[in-house]
């Protein structure tokens, strides 16, 4: 249900508030006046909210879930997280500095950090995951509406104020000039794991995560344009809870800007979105009854007393049983990309329960773009690889081929069911169809058929 705008007006006000205590002097470091100050005092980040309510609907949804306060304890903007509440802060004098546009742009970026985790993130060390993260954001975002310090993969950065500039110590300009050469050399598109994995390979970044260094104040302030919390300084019990209340947030949010429009969110950030809070199949009713025939592994030797009262030690075996499952996901051209994105949610969810294995098919199984998808995997996409017509058939005949034989206990297809029906076989089978599909033929006695609602 979407709030009244008496509702948006009284968050936006609610806004307002500044934290305790006089911290004139952090700002007074740069330019401001107690005047000037006084006057910063009365920007109203009200009206910023407002424009998100009417044009940018998923932002704005992403933003109810927090407190706004206005500080100058820290000086540009950012998210903390304290008592398992979450906080977004607002510096009114680095407000000042920037056009409406550029607080707008800031407020989405924060956004997006929130919806996608990044505030409760454990990747060390902090300040690098921290620019792989802004990097994974800001090509979502013009650059002109970014504030001065936004990462871009594959632009270069804002040159330093001349003064800074030559403020700064040798070792600082180096490391700037490093920075900037490597982040200009990135693709875009790519995810702030991926983003974080290019970083810490750099051999110089390596170098300082090793030894523990750090840059120096000025150059981390103009390399930042907003700051984060440390997700290792978040307890375990906070981190859920945070967790949770943001997977609420952007699920509802996903939900109000398919009714209202999605603004100026990208289509391929509208199906990561979208693949995050698609959660409809029942994964673990169907991985209970594929473990129904699971196969033994993993047996070891094992001595155990037969008797306390009789004397010695009896051999056994121990063996765990577990279930290997494959997944082919049928990329033919009746699948639409936002098809794809839903089934990717789904996968994501199946990974909370257990590893499978991916392969992609249209009228036959692509097994050299297999996916070995480790429990707890996810994934923000999945590349389409085909387009070709739609034949369950060759799924049949992969999965009880003789290279195959023994391999997995069950398989799923994902699909429209848009084929003609298949053989049977001795390995267990599951359908799960796309919103508003079924399938063209009767599904035999012993085969699971999931309908999703996309609901």
């Amino acid at each position: 249900m979407l709030p009244t705008l008496a509702t948006v007006v009284e968050m936006a006000k609610g806004a307002k508030g500044t934290a305790e205590g006089d911290t004139r002097g952090k700002s007074r470091q740069k330019k401001y006046t107690d005047a000037q100050m006084a006057k910063n005092d009365q920007i109203d980040i009200a009206k910023y909210l407002l424009h998100l309510y009417w044009k940018e609907p998923f932002f704005h949804r992403i933003l109810q879930a927090v407190h706004i306060n206005k500080t100058r304890d820290i000086p540009t903007a950012g998210v903390a997280i304290r008592d398992a509440r979450i906080d977004l802060w607002w510096n009114p004098d680095f407000l000042s500095d920037l056009t409406d546009d550029q607080v707008i742009g800031l407020l989405q970026h924060e956004a997006y950090h929130l919806a996608y985790g990044h505030c409760t993130s454990k990747l060390k060390p902090h300040i690098v995951a921290n620019w792989a993260m802004d990097l994974s954001i800001n090509t979502s975002i013009p650059r002109k509406d970014l504030p001065p310090g936004g990462w871009i993969p594959g632009e270069h950065f804002d040159r330093p104020d001349p003064a800074d500039w030559a403020s700064m110590v040798q070792k600082d300009k180096d490391w700037f000039e490093h920075i900037d050469q490597l982040v200009a050399g990135f693709d875009k598109g790519l995810s702030h794991l991926q983003y974080y994995a290019l970083l810490v390979e750099d051999e110089k970044i390596s170098e300082m995560i090793k030894k523990g260094e750090e840059l120096g104040e000025l150059l981390k302030k103009i390399l930042s344009m907003d700051e984060h919390p440390d997700g290792n300084e978040i307890g375990e019990g906070d981190a859920q809870v945070i967790s949770g209340i943001l997977a609420e947030a952007v699920a509802e949010a996903v939900a109000e800007a398919e009714s209202r429009g999605w603004g100026s969110v990208s289509a391929s950030k509208q199906g990561e979105l979208r693949a995050m809070v698609s959660n409809e199949v029942d994964w673990r009713s169907i991985l209970r009854q594929f473990i129904g025939r699971c196969r033994r592994a993993n047996a070891r030797s094992t001595w155990s007393r037969r008797n306390r009262k009789v004397p010695g030690m009896a051999p056994g075996r121990t063996r765990n049983r577990t279930s290997n499952i494959a997944v082919l996901m049928d990329q033919s051209g009746s699948m639409g990309n936002g098809a794809l994105e839903l089934l990717a949610g789904e996968l994501n969810c199946l990974s909370g329960r257990t590893g499978f294995d991916l392969f992609p098919f249209d009228t036959k199984v692509m097994v050299e773009h297999k996916l070995i998808w480790k429990k707890g995997m996810t994934v923000d996409s999945i590349p389409r690889v085909m387009c070709g017509g739609t034949v369950f058939q060759c799924c049949v005949d992969f999965i009880h081929s003789k290279e195959m034989r023994g391999v997995y206990d069950g398989y799923i297809i994902l699909t429209d069911g848009g084929s003609s029906k298949p053989s049977g076989g001795r390995v267990r089978r599951a359908y799960v169809l796309t919103p508003g599909e079924q399938l063209a033929f009767d599904a035999d006695p012993n085969d699971i058929v999931v309908r999703m609602t996309g609901e």
